[in-house]
Order: structure tokens, then C-alpha cells, then sequence
């Protein structure tokens, strides 16, 4: 499972390290694996009445103070060292919530408390329906793909499906973003 080539946006890629999405064992391999990350935040948690979510690989942990997540951030750190495991770039922020925060495909907006759909998982949707156009599949496959898409992202959330799509292309300029 660790040697295996994978499609990253459309090219083939040798892989050495981690193991394939969508595996069957993710979860579990993940859970053992990170139980020194959850053991550290969740005692961080307890001891300075934080607040840490965690599912599979992906976590937040919410301070009251700048002193807290300096200490979080640490604890974090030297566990993630340990582990040889890095944060992802582009998923990882570490500061002030102002606007909300993106979890787990939704987006809690603090200042309204609601929770929406996020952005990219709204381009990820628009972008896996060009690939099933681009890669010949029937309108039927599509149209079943989308109802599990908006079963899935209904599940508690408010959505306006209208909204969000002329939001989408008023921000994107095309009716599709293509992946490259």
C-alpha cells in the first residue's frame, strides 16, 4: 500500500509514503497512529478548558486566550515532531477566528453561529461534475452523483442551492472550474 502510483489532479504520481485515499484502513490506521496527538489535546483541552473536535486526521482547538493557543500550539508541535508528521499548508490556520473557520467540508461562521457549506467543498463538487462531463459519463450518472452530493451536504446545513451556484459563478467567471 505504500509503493503505488497515484492521480493527483489528473497525473500519475510514485508514491513511497502514506497510504492511498479512500483505503479501507485509513481510519484505523489513522486513529493509532495519531492517538498521541488526540492523548496530548484532549489533556490540553481538560487542563485549560479548551475546546478539541477531532475526526480522522483533521482537528480544531479552540482557545480563550493568546497565552492558551501559544501553549497548544507547542503541545501540538512537539507531538506532530515526534510522530514526524507535518500540518497540511493550506488547511492549517493558527490565529484569531474573526470570520469562521472551515471544518470538515462546512464552515462555521462565528459571528452568526451558523454553519454553511465551504467554499472549497463547492468547488470540489463543480469540479468533480466537469470531470464526470469531460470523462463521457451519462447525464443520469451525473444527475445520481449530484442528489448523493446535496443528501450529503443537506445534513444539517442550510443551503440554497440556487444561491450558492450564482455566488459560484459570480466569483469564478465560468460555469465550471476545471482542475489543471
Amino acid at each position: 500500500m505504500l509503493d503505488r502510483i497515484d492521480d493527483v489532479n489528473g497525473y500519475l504520481m510514485s508514491a513511497t509514503q502514506g497510504i492511498t485515499k479512500s483505503c479501507p484502513l485509513s481510519p484505523l490506521l489513522g486513529a493509532i497512529y495519531l492517538s498521541p496527538l488526540d492523548e496530548a489535546l484532549e489533556n490540553f483541552a481538560k487542563k485549560d478548558q479548551a475546546i478539541y473536535v477531532h475526526f480522522m486526521d483533521d482537528w480544531v482547538l479552540l482557545c480563550k486566550t493568546r497565552h492558551q493557543l501559544r501553549n497548544a500550539v507547542k503541545t501540538m508541535n512537539v507531538v506532530l515532531n515526534k510522530l514526524k508528521v507535518t500540518k497540511h499548508t493550506f488547511k492549517t490556520f493558527i490565529g484569531r477566528m474573526i470570520k469562521g473557520f472551515d471544518f470538515l467540508g462546512n464552515r462555521l461562521n462565528t459571528s452568526v453561529n451558523v454553519l454553511h457549506i465551504a467554499w472549497m467543498t463547492w468547488v470540489n463538487h463543480k469540479n468533480k461534475v466537469a470531470q464526470l462531463y469531460e470523462q463521457g459519463a451519462d447525464l443520469l450518472s451525473i444527475e445520481r452523483y449530484v442528489k448523493r452530493w446535496l443528501t450529503w451536504v443537506k445534513g444539517g446545513l442550510r443551503f440554497d442551492v440556487e444561491l450558492a451556484d450564482r455566488l459560484f459563478l459570480e466569483a469564478s467567471g465560468a460555469g465550471f472550474l476545471l482542475r489543471k
